[in-house]
């Protein structure tokens, strides 16, 4: 897991734009919000998702992550269509979906953090039927590649600070080795140097190889991951940005206009 969290050495954050071959295809994509949608995204690509509530942007996230029902078109990872339909189909394809709402929607206050890290492996083989040995080796292997600062893993999740419980969520989905990472919001309720410490492993998470679509409210935050921005009106594409065109401003006009 390390290795998927982490990619390749990261010395002092930095985030260089390049060129990538596509690993994610949407075609032709209808979805409860927003459609058609044509986009293609790179390996290890970093694009944001910019639009004001109700045109697009967070619609075609919730429908890739399962939660919201596609109407039409198609989802290719590496060429393969997938199959989509409910969360469970979307991280069987290799498509995880980070929540903008931590609590209400990603993780489970009463249960420990140990718990909370594995919820997204129980369903694999024998149902609830998971070792405790495995459980810690995954707890004790993400709480060093994610730097999860906490008691012991016994502890109830909701004891952790909004950082260190965002790096619980992040990692139970970086566990699955997903092709595609949707991030709503991921930096959302954590203090400065937590969001420095997300950063970080979003950046190695894609040295792996893992795709992401990023929604982030903050135009820094975004200017600063990207390596495009793709602008939605009325449940469509509008335009994108690319290289230079990636400022702060732009983002933020690009927010505000219609």
């Amino acid at each position: 897991m390390a290795r998927v969290i982490t990619g390749a050495d990261v010395a002092e954050f930095h985030r260089a734009r390049k060129d990538h071959g596509a690993a994610i295809e949407l075609s032709g994509l209808s979805f409860s919000g927003g459609g058609p949608v044509d986009l293609a995204i790179g390996h290890g690509e970093i694009v944001g998702l910019v639009g004001l509530l109700g045109e697009g942007p967070q619609e075609l996230m919730r429908a890739l992550g399962g939660l919201l029902p596609i109407e039409a078109g198609a989802v290719l990872i590496d060429g393969r269509e997938a199959r989509l339909g409910s969360p469970g189909q979307s991280l069987g394809s290799g498509i995880a979906y980070l929540t903008h709402d931590r609590i209400g929607e990603g993780l489970v206050g009463s249960m420990s953090v140990t718990e909370n890290l594995n919820l997204g492996n129980w369903p694999l083989s024998l149902g609830w039927l998971v070792s405790g040995a495995g459980m810690n080796r995954r707890m004790r292997e993400a709480r060093g590649a994610m730097e999860i600062v906490m008691g012991s893993g016994a502890q109830e999740i909701g004891e952790l600070s909004g950082g260190n419980q965002q790096k619980v969520l992040l990692g139970r989905l970086l566990e699955r080795k997903p092709r595609l990472l949707l991030l709503d919001e991921p930096t959302v309720g954590v203090d400065v140097a937590a969001k420095e410490q997300i950063h970080r492993l979003i950046d190695g998470a894609t040295k792996a190889g893992v795709s992401v679509l990023l929604l982030a409210q903050d135009p820094e935050e975004m200017q600063r991951l990207v390596d495009r921005v793709v602008i939605f009106s009325k449940g469509r594409i509008a335009r994108m940005l690319r290289g230079a065109e990636i400022t702060i401003d732009a983002i933020a006009e690009a927010r505000a206009a219609r």
